[in-house]
Order: C-alpha cells, then structure tokens, then sequence
C-alpha cells in the first residue's frame, strides 16, 4: 500500500461525506485506503459514510479519546508508505496522494510535508507556521493583539504570512488537517504525544521529528479546502479548553523553565483563553 488516509471524525456530518467524496474523485493512479477512526460521533455521519463507502475502513471507539489518540489508532492499523492525516471538513482538489508521494519518495531527508490549505473563499489559510516562542500565547493568530492589530510583524512572523505560497519550501511545522507523514518516520518518534487531546498535537509533532534530524516541507502543489473548526464548533467551550491546555503541555515539553516563565505564559494562555471569541 502506497498512502493510508487517516481520518479522525466526531459529529462531522456531511463534512465527512464531502470529504469522502473528494477523496475517490481526486485520488488516481495510486494504491491507497481510507480509515476513519470515530471519536464516538452521536450523529449519523459514520452510518451514512458506511452505506455511501462499504470499502472505507471504520473504526467506532465508544468514547471520545481525543485526536492524537485517534490518529495513532489509525496510523498502527495502516499499512501504507505514508500515511495521510485528513481532516473530515477538508476536501481534496487535486492528486494530493500521488503528488505528496512523489514528492516523499524523491526527498528521503524530509520525513513530514503538509499541503497548500484553502479556506471556501479560495484565500489562503496560514498551515505552515514557525515553531511558538515564548511571545506566541499573545501574538499568535486568535490573540488580542492579532485583533486589533492584524498586520503586525510577530503575527506575520509565526504565520510566516510573507514567505512564498507557490514554490515548496522547508517550514518549522504544518498543521494537522492535512498532514503526510513517512511511516518509517511515525515509527520512530511513536507517533502522537497523546497527552494532547485536542490542538498542538500537530506542532509537537513536527518539533520531535526536526529534533530526530528530518525536515518538515509545505508542498503547494497539493492543495485542499478547509472548513476550519468542523468538528471543534459542535463543542466549542471544550475544544477552545483543550486547546489552551495543549499549549501549556507544549511549553512545559518543549521549553527550558523557570518560576517568572512560568507565570508568563500561563497569564499568556489564561488572556489568550478568556478572549476566545475573537476568532
């Protein structure tokens, strides 16, 4: 098997459907399958992907175990080179597989590469990002600064906003609504850190592999659409809760320490937390 496309899915309707659909129609020339790992949705979305897709392989976890859980589930039961973590509210417009493949297979230095991510609209969404500093919980994207100051240079800096969207590059990280990982890779490093439930997974991820001495590239070439927040909007208050939590899990991992830093960033995060409604 060339790709294993890992789906983690919760309530997401027909978002799921639209997903699956794009995937059989965009995905040509390669071996691949398709597994969606259910985080126990209440909705009908998997009953439907079932009767819609019968070669799709589905697994139903009777309770939420949160993202990274759910894509490791996917990516131990995958057979596949690479494997392909996909959001259930994106949508591929292209041969993301075979071109992400080709790709993979022409770079063996690079061990994660994330696609060209597009919001409805067709303007781009920031899915390669330099890895947070200790400035990030109040100048990343939904803070108060962005908000009232959506174009300053720290903001612009962490989204990376004024690099090139047309060639491929090597980036600190990618998101995870369209993530292509090496297996070899994945095996390595463990996979997730499945003490993020939700949100940050992702980064981590891309900072444990450039640590084991592979790069993380962004591949414009391979581009698909993203309804962001698909799943997080049916449970908002909790998703923007495991977010932040995630942010200060990252921070105790990933940075060196001390009494003031802490209360730095944990106010950081706190403020950040409290005007989550501003994006």
């Amino acid at each position: 098997m060339d790709v294993s496309i890992v789906i983690v899915s919760y309530n997401n309707g027909y978002d799921l459907l639209w997903c699956l659909r794009s995937i059989i129609e965009q995905t040509k020339c390669i071996n691949h399958e398709i597994i969606i790992i259910d985080n126990a949705s209440k909705d009908d979305s998997i009953l439907q992907a079932r009767h819609e897709f019968p070669n799709v392989i589905v697994v139903q976890n009777r309770k939420n175990l949160g993202f990274a859980k759910a894509c490791n589930q996917g990516w131990r039961m995958s057979t596949g080179r690479y494997v392909y973590f996909l959001n259930p509210d994106a949508r591929l417009t292209n041969n993301v597989c075979l071109i992400a493949s080709q790709f993979l297979d022409s770079r063996l230095d690079i061990g994660i590469i994330g696609t060209k991510t597009l919001n409805l609209d067709d303007s781009i969404q920031p899915s390669r990002r330099s890895f947070p500093n200790l400035m990030t919980s109040v100048t990343n994207r939904c803070s108060i600064l962005s908000k009232f100051w959506p174009n300053n240079v720290f903001t612009r800096k962490y989204l990376r906003l004024d690099s090139d969207h047309t060639a491929p590059i090597e980036v600190d990280w990618v998101t995870g609504s369209s993530m292509f990982a090496r297996r070899s890779t994945l095996d390595c490093i463990g996979g997730f850190d499945e003490d993020y439930f939700l949100y940050c997974e992702d980064v981590d991820i891309c900072r444990r592999v450039a640590n084991m001495g592979w790069k993380i590239w962004y591949l414009p070439y391979a581009a698909v659409y993203h309804r962001r927040g698909g799943s997080a909007n049916s449970v908002k208050e909790r998703s923007s809760a495991a977010r932040h939590r995630g942010m200060w899990i990252y921070y105790k991992k990933h940075f060196r320490r001390n009494v003031l830093l802490d209360i730095f960033v944990f106010w950081g995060i706190l403020i950040r937390r409290l005007s989550r409604y501003l994006c």
